[in-house]
C-alpha cells in the first residue's frame, strides 16, 4: 500500500474488503450501505451495482472522508490502476 521509506510513522494499515459478508461482519458496514458500494467488474455484484464504480475512504486522526468514482468502459486492470491515482 505504500512504497515510501519510513511510512510506518504515519501509515498504520489498511483494509481491502471485496465480499459483502466481510464488509458487514468485520467492518460493520450496514447492508443498506453495502448496496451502494463500488464494483470493479467484470460483472455486476449481487445488488446490481454498476461495473466501474468505486468508493475510496481515507481517515486520519482529524477527519474521515469518502469519495465516489465512476469509470466506465475500463478493464478490471485499467480500473484498478486508475482508481489508485485519481484525486477527488
Amino acid at each position: 500500500m505504500t512504497e515510501c521509506h519510513g511510512s510506518s510513522a504515519y501509515f498504520i494499515g489498511g483494509i481491502v474488503a471485496y465480499h459483502s459478508h466481510i464488509k458487514n461482519q468485520y467492518l460493520h458496514n450496514p447492508k443498506e450501505l453495502i448496496k451502494e458500494k463500488g464494483v470493479a467488474g467484470p460483472s455486476e455484484d449481487e445488488f446490481g451495482s454498476a461495473v466501474g464504480t468505486a468508493w475510496v475512504g481515507i481517515s486520519s486522526k482529524k477527519q474521515t472522508k469518502a469519495y465516489f468514482f465512476y469509470l466506465e468502459n475500463q478493464s478490471r486492470t485499467e480500473f484498478t490502476q486508475k482508481i489508485i491515482f485519481l484525486k477527488p
